[in-house]
């Protein structure tokens, strides 16, 4: 009876822990295909995303009666095929997903290590801004920002990349106090290593799973936010083509032509989707534990 439960417990922690990475390989499956998407728009889509027919306005994707094959997804309430502007709104969310991340990544981990390692009045410095700043709500934030600089896609991605930065700044520098006081550390310092290389080769490294992990989150985050600003008519305008921005040109039109909203917002659950099963595959691939359950398992079934 123990080894009938021995073995049932082996074999769901094996396959719980092959679907968790399995599930982090969909994700990055999906994240590729989304960015090939946005890179080769021009070749991939059938029609161009600023041009529309107005005789061929509010048609039906193509297995309703009236739609035609030519434009699959059907057309806007201009006439242009939607299914182009969704591919080609595919490079200002996944742009915007990660410039902006990278723009806060840039600046929030540079001053998390150093108010984590320093302390002392450049820590209380750091940590009074990053207080202050989290004391607002982000997206309150960045939209009273961007009604004062103005709607555009430079200033979105801009605000977004410099209004966000504390979240990266405070998970930083709490893992930069845990690993600094480690005996690898001290042994670096009484060593003689510089401060600025104990930083980036001792510590960094240890940190980056953390900082993979909420970026992650973060890409998935912006994409719906551009969404949201488009959609209010604060983020891309028209008529550059944004998965929010169409959106908000379907509002009028929900009830008789629902494919307006609906496979724009389709495509926004499945970017988001995929990013958020990528990060969980970045954070179990950077599990010791995970690993080596995952190993022993496979060792014992051998």
């Amino acid at each position: 009876m123990n080894s009938k439960r021995r073995i049932s417990f082996q074999l769901y922690r094996t396959l719980h822990i092959l679907w968790k990475l399995r599930m982090g390989t969909l994700g990055s499956l999906i994240v590729v295909f989304a960015c090939c998407v946005a890179i080769f728009a021009s070749f991939i889509a059938p029609h161009n995303p600023y041009e529309g027919e107005i005789t061929k306005r509010l048609m039906p994707p193509f297995w309703i009666e009236g739609g035609t094959k030519d434009h699959i997804l059907g057309t806007d309430q201009v006439g242009r095929d939607l299914l182009t502007r969704i591919i080609f709104g595919s490079r200002v969310s996944l742009v915007v997903g990660f410039a902006s991340v990278l723009i806060s990544v840039t600046i929030g981990v540079f001053l998390g290590l150093i108010s984590g390692y320093y302390g002392s009045i450049v820590d209380w410095i750091i940590s009074s801004i990053v207080n202050i700043m989290l004391t607002f709500p982000f997206v309150l934030l960045a939209l009273a920002v961007i009604a004062v600089v103005g709607p555009s896609f430079q200033n979105m991605l801009v605000v977004l990349g410099l209004t966000s930065w504390p979240f990266y700044t405070r998970v930083v520098r709490a893992e930069v106090l845990k690993w600094k006081e480690l005996d690898f550390v001290e042994a670096a310092r009484a060593m003689g290593m510089k401060s600025n290389r104990i930083l980036f080769s001792q510590i960094f490294p240890n940190i980056l799973n953390s900082v993979l992990v909420l970026s992650s989150l973060q890409v998935a985050r912006f994409i719906i936010l551009e969404a949201f600003l488009s959609f209010l008519g604060l983020g891309v305008q028209p008529p550059t083509p944004s998965w929010g921005g169409m959106l908000g040109d379907a509002r009028v039109y929900m009830l008789t032509s629902w494919w307006l909203a609906t496979f724009p917002g389709l495509a926004i659950f499945v970017a988001t989707f995929g990013i958020s099963l990528m990060g969980d595959g970045i954070r179990d691939f950077f599990d010791p534990h995970l690993r080596y359950q995952f190993l022993s398992s496979n060792l014992e079934r051998g």
